[in-house]
């Protein structure tokens, strides 16, 4: 598994696909992704399974992580880390000072969520920052002292086209009472789907065979 695929959407659930990002001299596991398009940051989300053939993959697994960001506006960078600054963030990265450091997440593996949300800060709203690019670093993993071992992450958001769409009322977007968004990414489980999870499993074997190298995702 690549860097990259810890953004992209898998051809079929494997839940055996992890990044192995090797701990060297004390150096954090980092990951950076520049986007083709600014956008506002909506939501970002952390998935990592539940499994019991290979807890090295459960206590290699990221437990808190520093999220940093580059502005589009670079003419914004001092106001925003003055706020920041308030917040007891706002550091630079070392090795690449465009990215703006917003706050500090955990992954709770106790929480049986595979998929778990991580709240952007009030101040970072307020701020409305459009990005260019966004860098997750994992601070610490759960006792591992070789590896981190990461799943996926998901990085929600809406270009400035779109976030004007919306303000400016030419397309609004009501949803009746009761409706929900379709989730279309087969890696998105809530607790309603979670049942169907062997199901899932079973056809993608049929159709893939068997690649649990690493063991089952649990249900839960």
């Amino acid at each position: 598994l690549k860097p990259n695929s810890l953004l992209s959407d898998t051809a079929y659930y494997s839940p055996s696909s992890y990044w192995q990002c090797a701990i060297s001299s004390g150096s954090p596991c980092q990951i950076g992704i520049q986007f083709n398009r600014a956008i506002y940051l909506t939501r970002l989300y952390y998935i990592h399974g539940r499994l019991i053939n290979n807890l090295h993959i459960m206590n290699s697994a990221p437990h808190d992580i520093s999220i940093y960001i580059i502005l589009k506006n670079d003419k914004l960078r001092n106001a925003f880390i003055k706020e920041a600054m308030k917040h007891n963030v706002g550091t630079t990265f070392g090795r690449d000072p465009r990215f703006i450091k917003i706050g500090t997440i955990s992954y709770d593996l106790e929480n049986m969520r595979i998929r778990q949300q991580f709240e952007l800060p009030l101040w970072y709203i307020n701020m409305r920052a459009l990005v260019s690019g966004i860098l997750f670093q994992v601070e610490n993993n759960y006792g591992n002292d070789e590896f981190v071992s990461l799943k996926k992450f998901i990085v929600n958001g809406v270009i400035e086209t779109d976030l004007n769409i919306i303000t400016t009322g030419k397309f609004p977007i009501n949803f009746k009472s009761g409706d929900v968004i379709p989730q279309f990414n087969s890696e998105d489980l809530n607790d309603d789907d979670i049942n169907n999870n062997s199901e899932i499993r079973s056809d993608i074997e049929t159709r893939h065979g068997n690649v649990a190298s690493f063991g089952e995702d649990q249900p839960v």
